[in-house]
């Protein structure tokens, strides 16, 4: 009688963990290796200030000194990275290949995030370096690239997103602070 009741459960998990494979092969099989040639566009919207940031910093700049911790910031790059790569190589199958979609919400959200990422870096390299820019600098790059990530269905790139959104946002809290 128990050997009954122990194949059901045995085949009831084994039910269970097939249907989760499946439901995972599902979501990956939606996605393939590429380049979206759309999100070149807003990643070198938004890198390209870091670059010159990189190179040429304003006369107080607060956000070269105030690394702390050193790891945040570290951690913070490699995840921004990891977004831009995914979002430039990882494609959904449908819509890969596709013109963006100008009437979306996502894809006005995505550019006046972007206009408000470039206008406090503006603002940053001008010498304004209050909460207000800062916290654009922090937020508006991530809503960004979260919103082009949900206009192009790229739900993969949310995960690394989500990381370098949380560092991103208390590296800045720390600068602040």
């Amino acid at each position: 009688m128990k050997s009954k009741q122990t194949k059901r459960k045995n085949k009831a998990q084994q039910t269970k963990l097939q249907s989760a494979v499946s439901a995972v092969k599902d979501f990956f099989g939606g996605f393939r290796l590429g380049i979206d040639f759309w999100a070149i566009i807003p990643v070198v919207l938004l890198f390209v200030p870091n670059v010159i940031w990189w190179s040429w910093s304003p006369a107080d700049d607060i956000l070269r000194y105030a690394s702390f911790p050193p790891a945040l910031d570290v951690f913070a790059f490699i995840f921004e990275g990891i977004t831009f790569a995914v979002l430039l190589f990882v494609l959904n199958r449908g819509t890969s290949g596709k013109r963006l979609s100008f009437e979306s919400p996502f894809f006005t959200f995505t550019l006046m995030a972007t206009i408000l990422s470039l206008a406090a870096w503006v603002f940053y390299f001008c010498g304004q370096s209050n909460i207000a820019v800062l916290i654009f600098l922090a937020v508006f790059p991530c809503a960004a690239l979260g919103c082009f990530a949900a206009l192009r269905r790229n739900w993969i790139a949310f995960l690394p997103l989500v990381v370098f959104t949380a560092l991103h946002v208390s590296w800045m809290i720390c600068v602040i602070v």
